[in-house]
């Protein structure tokens, strides 16, 4: 039986894949397949300038970026959200996430399999294929926790998968409001 050594590299990005990052290191589940690690809550603004909405600022328990891996599913990349609209009774909030995908190993972006120097690559912030826009969850107006889970599937031509992920809130006769992104990924 041949023995795999995965070491994985885990980076959480607000807003770009350029500048300081957090590295945290996660190890596969006991079956395997799937590797986890959760990202840090967003909010966004109301039209008044408080917080009307949020992606789970205070636990980052069900805020989940995931590699699955070895799944008869198919390897794929699931980005969760928990989130909650502030001002109950208002404009709805829901979660909006846009994927893509890259043809090599960017190590700045998410979960890694491999080893790589943590210098920032500047082909990484930039040459990024759209797989899939502007998926939302649903949209709630109550106090209540909402979670929504979004996934993407990897492609043979393609090593890193990565999500875009922002809270927003509904505006009716002028554009949505949206958080910062969240920028997370992963590699195969």
């Amino acid at each position: 039986m041949r023995t795999r050594i995965l070491a994985i590299l885990v980076t959480l990005v607000a807003t770009s894949l350029v500048g300081a990052t957090d590295a945290i290191a996660c190890t596969p589940d006991a079956s395997n397949q799937t590797c986890t690690v959760t990202y840090s809550g967003l909010y966004v603004q109301g039209g008044g300038g408080s917080n009307s909405g949020e992606i789970n600022v205070s636990s980052s328990a069900n805020n989940l970026n995931q590699k699955l891996f070895n799944d008869p599913y198919g390897d794929r990349q699931s980005v969760g959200a928990a989130y909650r609209d502030l001002i109950p009774g208002g404009n709805s909030i829901y979660t909006r996430v846009d994927f893509f995908a890259k043809g090599f190993v960017c190590y700045l972006s998410g979960i890694g399999v491999g080893t790589s120097s943590l210098s920032v690559q500047s082909s990484c912030t930039n040459g990024w294929t759209s797989t899939a826009d502007d998926l939302e969850s649903g949209h709630y107006s109550d106090s209540g926790w909402h979670y929504w889970s979004f996934s993407q599937y990897a492609q043979a031509q393609y090593e890193t998968l990565r999500a875009q992920v922002r809270v927003g809130e509904d505006r009716p006769f002028a554009p949505d409001n949206y958080s910062g992104p969240r920028l997370m990924g992963v590699s195969y």
